[in-house]
């Protein structure tokens, strides 16, 4: 008790203080409960999340960290946009265009500018 009353005092609050010596053995042992009760959720709290990143190191301690994607070539976007490969390579030569699209997003044509 005179060490949680040093440290409220060098924080500032009095009235914890005024509190404290008020009272009673009842509601003491009644506070010292609801802290002991919150002592217990936030060690669980804090269990369970160093458990979670332990468990998270075990998984991907041997996982290489990410690479970029290999580019893909012309041929493959032509083939998935259905459009010829030669149409595609003068597309992407252009520096402005607006490229329509049908209802399920499949290319129709290309207005260059």
């Amino acid at each position: 008790m005179p060490f949680i009353t040093l440290l409220l005092w060098w924080l500032g609050f009095t009235s914890i203080y005024k509190y404290f010596l008020h009272i009673s053995s009842k509601e003491l042992v009644d506070f010292q409960n609801v802290i002991i009760f919150y002592m217990i959720v936030i060690s669980v709290l804090a269990g369970s999340l160093l458990g979670w990143a332990g468990l998270e190191f075990l998984r991907f301690r041997h996982v290489h960290k990410r690479h970029r994607p290999s580019p893909t070539k012309i041929e493959e976007l032509a083939t998935f946009a259905e459009i010829p490969t030669e149409k595609l390579i003068e597309l992407n030569s252009v520096r402005r265009m607006i490229a329509h699209h049908d209802e399920h997003g499949k290319f129709l044509y290309a207005e260059m500018e």
